[in-house]
């Protein structure tokens, strides 16, 4: 069964729901995007710090960020 839509749910944004296309475009790109996610993730690379600490409550990265 081949899949071609969606949903991304902002749970931040009261789980705004937002149908998506899901195109072999889209596919090869999601693909690039998890490769970098693993080389971020195995090589500790991290974003740069924010200007308002405030973001840093809901960052994925607080508990190993070395800011």
């Amino acid at each position: 069964m081949e899949v071609t839509e969606g949903f991304l749910v902002y749970t931040r944004s009261r789980n705004k729901v937002v149908p998506v296309e899901i195109s072999p475009q889209a596919k090869q790109l999601v693909k690039a995007a998890v490769q970098e996610m693993v080389v971020v993730t195995n090589e500790n690379i991290f974003p740069k710090a924010t200007k308002s600490k405030k973001r840093c409550a809901t960052c994925t990265h607080r508990n190993v960020c070395p800011q």
